[in-house]
């Protein structure tokens, strides 16, 4: 067939791996790990969907805008890459992070705490004060409150802005490496184990065929609310790859099976790449996807040239669309149990 020629024989296939990617898992987990909770999917039988949060990476306005606010375009370096080839991830350095949790912090100090202060800093020492003297003497006492909850939060908001500014090559360092990566074109899945101690040292590579995962479905929460995680397991090691940095927490299980449709459908180099906003300009740099295009007659920029009227309208019919969820298993760990959401 055409595909063999065009990708290394290691690629996934759906149509001569799935009876392999079934077989049993030989792994148990430790008995501490053991409870319900975790459901394993089915492989085969995908649907053509998308998660609905994957459709808004980039809507149509910002394919249409060069200038999106990308991380080269805050001058933030790292690895991380969805492309045609290959989903990696590559945690941002820790510079990066906390810039980021200071300004999610102060944005949130100044937009409602601080109103809320010098409203009623205000009305205080107005009741305090007996004339616009005693008023302006008070306010001068009181300084370091302003200090403290109007001009503290407000650097906090605009923190990472000031530093790039400022220090440049300071905040611009890139993180310590890929975590993880799943590759399209050679079928593998890939992952870095960094050593927690002696962390200058070089991170310890594994590399195993991608039928030799399993997917699961994790369900946590606490008294208000229920999440859904998603990661691989490698079907004899255990070992386990977290794919939380993509997927997110959601709050429906619909979400982790129509993620694990998209996956399949990704690396399945029989089939063209799902059509997603993010994926479209490299949609032509795929050959199965490239020759399917052809085929069908798809317009280069589908996506680009959506309204965003019609695209609501897309990502709500792709709601529907997976909203009668399969709920199919292959074995709900330890208890035999399906999952309550």
């Amino acid at each position: 067939m055409k595909e063999f020629m065009e990708y290394p024989d290691s690629a996934y296939r759906s149509y001569r791996d799935q009876e392999k990617a079934n077989r049993e898992s030989k792994y148990k987990d430790p008995w501490y790990q053991r409870g319900y909770g975790t459901t394993k999917l089915l492989w085969g039988k995908t649907r053509n969907v998308i998660p609905s949060h994957f459709l808004l990476f980039k809507t149509p306005e910002d394919l249409r805008d060069p200038n999106s606010g990308t991380d080269l375009d805050l001058g933030i370096i790292h690895e991380s890459c969805f492309d045609h080839r290959r989903i990696r991830y590559s945690p941002y350095h820790f510079r990066v992070i906390s810039a980021a949790y200071l300004e999610t912090f102060g944005g949130v100090i100044f937009q409602f705490a601080t109103p809320l202060f010098l409203v009623v800093n205000v009305l205080l020492t107005w009741y305090m004060s007996d004339s616009w003297s005693d008023f302006y003497d008070i306010s001068l006492e009181v300084w370091p409150l302003y200090f403290g909850f109007v001009v503290l939060p407000l650097l906090m908001w605009h923190w990472s802005t000031l530093i790039l500014k400022v220090f440049p090559d300071w905040f611009s360092k890139k993180g310590r490496g890929p975590e993880w990566e799943i590759n399209r074109e050679t079928g593998m899945v890939k992952t870095w184990k960094y050593p927690s101690l002696f962390f200058w040292r070089e991170p310890r590579v594994v590399e195993n065929p991608f039928i030799h995962y399993e997917a699961s479905c994790g369900v946590g929460g606490g008294e208000f609310a229920v999440w859904h995680g998603f990661y691989f397991r490698h079907r004899e090691t255990g070992d386990r790859v977290d794919l939380g940095a993509i997927f997110g927490i959601q709050t429906e299980y619909k979400q982790c099976e129509a993620f694990w449709d998209f996956i399949q459908n990704y690396m399945d180099v029989t089939q063209p790449l799902p059509d997603a906003p993010f994926l479209e300009e490299f949609r032509d740099q795929d050959p199965k996807t490239k020759e399917y295009d052809r085929m069908v007659k798809r317009k280069p920029n589908y996506w680009r040239n959506m309204d965003m009227k019609t695209f609501e309208q897309k990502v709500q019919a792709m709601e529907r669309k997976i909203d009668p969820y399969r709920r199919e298993v292959m074995e709900p760990e330890r208890t035999g149990k399906r999952p309550l959401f």
